[in-house]
């Protein structure tokens, strides 16, 4: 392990040779560990610049500078790199606040108003004259700058003139707009332990020493003798992921490093930051001035290695719920720091053996409510759109009370709620639109220091309508209707970055207003103070249930020819003896545990797109020939309101998410929703799983949703991860993505809010449980079995076929008489006769690369009376012949 000034000297040493690309590598790897390091963020910034980089850098500095507003350097980098882009207006922003904390002159014409107040009132209290200060620091304030310098200046002036009381009223308002700063954390902290709300106060220290490991804001803040080191990590190292370059070790010297690495002292090469910490020695030599910054390389350098490649599964571990602030006096009856040192010493254990996940990323989480103003207003007139928005901003402002949250309302043709981020409406009828806004809309977060964390879409189809994705499959879908671009800042929409969730309903506002009423109790209940009572009895949970787990209340409903593969899911959440099967039962005598209320529900039954009803199949192996081959499973009509309705639904039937045009009486997920389930999570089209083990699809899915959720993750969250970790293994045993599991991938989606949670245990603080990761996965295999002639069953061997006819026999007996079509399967696609998400995908090419593999696809249509029950079956074959994989659609 090497400590930080080795790593620092190693990072400096690099710049100065030249070789910005082992310092951004060597910066990252500090980074793992320690993603708070604002120094060695801004070494990665320099890094990143000299290697071309720019948007990356200027996103990055901007995270600094709401971390710690007074890093001159990261000011004068972000001036520099807005100047190379050509946006010189900015630049000149961002140099006045530099000249500002290094207290050289401002250019009156190019710097902004509030500046020049702002640097007058810095004069006033450096001279200790506090009243005009602070009223010249008020002025600059009322300007409203999208920076975080005039907040933090004039509650530094409050501070240093012995307001306390209006210094913490400025810290709660800055800490809502910029809830990483170090300075706010820390002042806010303190104030609540002294109020006696120690467990919201030692969060927010928790949270202050997270993002500054080295103290070195956090010393300037409260000085160097504090009460809460024991929070702060008593060792800063990490581990060096590659070799160093020749011509970087031959700068450092023959035995300089090895000292170094040893942890043995350093020299001090590195100039430290002007600005009122001016002791410390640790920030970057490279500060960049207007007039002597090297112009910005436009090239990437070319490295020794190749850039490592992120897996598409990985994933960044963001901020969680917290504490609401209060603001109230602290009064003289308050606990002592020396209460509650007890519980810094213990969080403190917990905080050194801290590690991060790679490349994780410090913004903190948005949730965003994405609607259409004039469609809501359309589908339900002006009082019915009064209802939903005054829902909306209740939602909002529950949510910005949980601690490190905020919450933004975004009606995507309403100038308004666009105009504060600098975007522009677009059509709320093109999905592709909003999409790109929403991208548009994490980059301006981005340099807020933000992010989006959640989105929840606000309308069914006709308001905010459904991504109409090609079809991977062969089978009768025209389009797959997806909320998964709307999960993304680019075109890769198989691998989701933030959980979506939707909340459906254009015939009338009772469904929208009942499902926001629902969001709005759980966001408050997570944000709501927490009484003594209730950490004694949250204790007590979490130790007894080391010994003793509780019993949560799951219902599994099966087709029986599927038994198997539903015996493997549903006992994630339940007891697989007492999955319910069709046939033998069915929807007129359902048993009576089907009729218990239950928490939890997992469906495995077949759905069809014309009619609401969920069916079973009979398993000729199993079942009497006598009973019906497709009985009704499940009606509507079976969904019992009063609370009796599951809180979570998994549904892998087919069309089990279909909405579009449908209401309660002719969709079960919308019925399940109207009854009070809070999230049903199912498929917009066919949908296909595994007859037997081992799982594939929606079975697979299903099984690793439930994983997640038992781990206290939300809904939308667990549907994510879950997604991202079907990737991963289907990529891991085949090296591709298939139809099945692409279709998978994109036609399951999510109905209610994505950070609901149903445990009656909330994470502690400080357990995250919103994952996102910085870096994007650039490529991603699919392959695809469209297009081109279909394959004659003559050109198969006669071993070939009578393998395929034994597993038809053995596995799908009903498919015997199907009919039957064979395609290669492509890695590339050339998209010449077809569509498909290859080409989505930008892997259209003129000549396709063959999998080696072959897929045969085997459809039927089956009538049960009135009822039409279409069957598809993809059987993919390897070059020898041999069946690598079966998917049957449910």
């Amino acid at each position: 392990m090497t400590d930080r000034n080795a790593f620092i000297k190693l990072i400096h040493t690099a710049l100065s040779a030249g070789r910005a690309d082992f310092a951004r590598f060597a910066a990252n790897d500090w980074l793992n560990a320690w993603s708070g390091d604002t120094t060695i963020q801004i070494y990665l910034a320099r890094a990143e610049m000299e290697l071309g980089l720019l948007d990356s850098a200027m996103d990055r500095v901007g995270r600094v500078i709401t971390i710690d507003p007074e890093q001159v350097d990261a000011y004068s980098l972000l001036a520099s790199a807005l100047r190379a882009k050509g946006r010189a207006d900015e630049a000149h922003t961002y140099q006045a606040c530099a000249r500002i904390l290094k207290k050289e002159p401002l250019d009156p014409k190019s710097s902004p108003s509030w500046a020049l107040h702002l640097q007058e009132a810095m004069g006033l209290a450096s001279n200790a004259d506090f009243d005009a200060a602070v009223a010249k620091a008020s002025i600059a304030l009322t300007a409203d700058p999208q920076l975080i310098l005039p907040t933090y200046s004039l509650m530094s002036i409050q501070r240093a003139a012995g307001q306390n009381s209006a210094a913490i009223a400025v810290a709660q308002n800055g800490h809502r707009r910029w809830p990483d700063c170090v300075a706010f954390l820390l002042i806010l902290g303190q104030h609540l332990i002294e109020q006696g709300d120690s467990q919201a106060g030692v969060g927010m220290l928790h949270r202050a020493a997270s993002n500054d490991p080295s103290e070195q804001i956090t010393h300037r803040i409260v000085g160097e003798g504090h009460s809460y080191a024991n929070l702060w990590p008593k060792e800063l190292t990490a581990e060096l992921s590659r070799p160093i370059p020749a011509d970087v070790a031959s700068n450092l010297g023959d035995n300089r490093l090895a000292k170094a690495v040893e942890g043995l002292p350093v020299e001090d090469e590195v100039e430290s930051c002007s600005c009122k910490a001016n002791r410390n020695t640790d920030t970057p030599s490279h500060s960049v001035e207007a007039g002597d910054q090297k112009p910005v390389k436009a090239h990437v350098k070319v490295v020794d290695e190749p850039l490592p490649e992120p897996q598409p599964w990985e994933a960044f571990r963001g901020p969680n719920a917290g504490e609401a602030l209060s603001s109230e006096e602290p009064s003289p009856e308050s606990e002592t720091l020396l209460d509650v040192d007890i519980e810094f010493r213990r969080l403190a254990q917990r905080l050194n053996s801290r590690r991060r996940t790679r490349d994780e990323d410090g913004r903190s989480p948005a949730y965003i409510v994405l609607s259409s103003r004039s469609r809501l207003m359309q589908h339900f007139k002006e009082d019915g759109f009064k209802a939903i928005d005054d829902r909306v901003l209740n939602l909002i402002e529950s949510i910005r009370r949980r601690y490190g949250w905020t919450a933004y309302r975004l009606y995507i043709d309403d100038p308004a709620t666009l105009e504060p981020f600098g975007l522009a409406p677009v059509d709320p009828g093109n999905a592709w639109q909003i999409k790109l806004r929403l991208a548009d809309l994490d980059r301006v977060l981005g340099r807020r220091g933000e992010m989006i964390a959640a989105v929840m879409i606000v309308g069914g189809d006709s308001i905010i309508p459904f991504h109409l994705l090609p079809n991977p499959t062969d089978d009768d879908d025209q389009v797959i209707p997806s909320d998964n671009p709307y999960a993304t800042s680019d075109e890769n929409y198989f691998i989701p970055e933030w959980p979506v969730g939707r909340l459906p309903g254009e015939n009338e506002p009772d469904l929208l207003v009942r499902q926001l009423d629902y969001a709005l109790k759980n966001h408050k209940t997570q944000a709501a103070p927490r009484s003594s009572i209730w950490s004694l009895s949250r204790w007590l949970r979490f130790g007894l249930g080391r010994f003793i787990t509780p019993k949560v209340k799951s219902l599994g409903y099966s087709a029986s020819i599927w038994r198997k593969s539903s015996f493997a899911v549903f006992k994630t959440i339940g007891d697989p003896n007492s999955l319910i099967t069709s046939p033998p039962n069915e929807a007129s005598k359902l048993p009576s545990q089907a009729m218990r209320p239950a928490q939890l529900s997992y469906f495995n039954l077949h759905g069809v797109e014309d009619a609401p009803e969920w069916y079973g199949q009979r398993d000729p192996l199993r079942d009497q020939p006598s009973q019906v081959e497709f009985p009704v499973a499940l009606r509507p009509g079976d969904v019992i309101n009063s609370g009796r309705a599951p809180r979570v639904v998994f549904t892998e039937a087919c069309y089990g998410a279909h909405s579009i045009g449908k209401t309660a009486d002719t969709a079960l997920s919308l019925k399940f929703l109207t009854s009070g389930s809070r999230a049903v999570v199912g498929s917009t089209m066919t949908s296909y799983g595994s007859v037997t083990p081992p799982l594939i699809a929606a079975d697979l899915l299903g099984q690793l949703f439930w994983q997640y959720l038992n781990q206290r993750v939300p809904v939308g969250e667990a549907l994510r991860r879950a997604k991202l970790k079907l990737a991963a293994e289907m990529h891991r045993r085949q090296g591709y993505l298939d139809g099945e599991d692409q279709k998978t991938l994109i036609s399951f989606v999510l109905y209610g809010d994505p950070l609901y949670q149903p445990s009656p245990t909330a994470p502690q603080p400080g357990v995250k449980t919103v994952i996102r990761r910085a870096v994007r996965p650039t490529t991603m295999k699919t392959a695809c079995a469209l297009g081109e002639t279909n394959i004659p069953e003559e050109e198969l061997s006669p071993v070939t076929m009578k393998r395929i006819e034994h597993i038809v026999a053995q596995y799908l007996p009903g498919m015997q008489e199907a009919t039957c079509t064979i395609h290669n399967q492509q890695i590339e696609c050339s998209g010449a006769d077809h569509a498909c998400p290859s080409q989505h995908f930008h892997q259209k090419s003129a000549h396709q690369s063959p999998s080696g593999a072959m897929v045969i696809t085997l459809s039927k249509q089956t009538s049960d009376g009135k009822q039409r029950h279409p069957h598809f079956a993809r059987l993919t074959l390897d070059p020898q012949g041999k069946v690598m994989k079966l998917a049957v659609s449910r």
